[in-house]
């Protein structure tokens, strides 16, 4: 394999981390400074309701106040590249291929796929090849990526923009997030599903004990 020198200090590591991935079988563990890792879920019932720009404004601001924040796009239909650029080939189809692998070099192999916004200094993973990669995913790798993602101990808080569907592999997100921002439009509609979502939500909490309405943090949207 081969390393293009001309890159950013950043892009040069996660080329190496890469590299050695491929070639030792040995299990290597990698640990940040940071052992406190916050998970955020920024959820709503309903598309377009701002939730995207929410979770990178989080993720930006974090950022200039010193906070290493790492975003995660697993909308549906992800608008990653709209916002943030990278040169890198690397993209969520990996960190799933490697999720499903688990050969306990997961850390490691996310670090050398996670990319760089040079704008706005936001650590993320680039969408994957095929939107219908999320559906393969079962509730347990979700359950494995976040807590990889805390594992590492690397970044302060990690924002995961989510989709707007109500289903195991989101119940199990939402389940695993310590916090969970909860966006809702000031409008009708939104209040209606907003009310089923929370008797589902009472629905886990009989099943599992998990008081995921503790965790919810309410913002109310596009309210004149």
């Amino acid at each position: 394999s081969s390393i293009n020198k001309y890159q950013t200090v950043e892009s040069l590591v996660s080329d190496i981390l890469g590299v050695l991935c491929e070639q030792t079988t040995e299990k290597v563990f990698i640990q940040g400074e940071n052992k406190n890792t916050k998970v955020i879920g920024v959820y709503s019932p309903l598309g377009g309701s701002g939730k995207t720009s929410v979770s990178l404004a989080c993720a930006m601001m974090s950022i200039s106040r010193l906070i290493k924040a790492f975003y995660l796009n697993l909308e549906s239909l992800p608008s990653t590249n709209l916002f943030l650029e990278s040169k890198n080939t690397r993209n969520l189809s990996h960190v799933y291929y490697f999720i499903k692998e688990n050969n306990g070099n997961l850390c490691m192999r996310f670090e050398s796929i996670k990319q760089i916004d040079e704008e706005t200094g936001i650590h993320f993973f680039m969408p994957p090849e095929s939107t219908l990669e999320y559906e393969e995913l079962t509730a347990e790798d979700y359950k494995m990526l976040i807590g990889q993602l805390k594992q590492m101990a690397v970044y302060d808080v990690v924002f995961i923009d989510m989709s707007t569907a109500f289903n195991s592999q989101n119940s199990a997100i939402l389940t695993n997030c310590d916090k969970v921002l909860l966006v809702i439009p000031y409008e009708q509609t939104a209040s209606i599903k907003t009310e089923s979502l929370l008797k589902e939500i009472d629905i886990i909490f009989r099943k599992s004990g998990v008081a995921l309405r503790e965790k919810l943090i309410f913002i109310l949207n596009k309210c004149n």
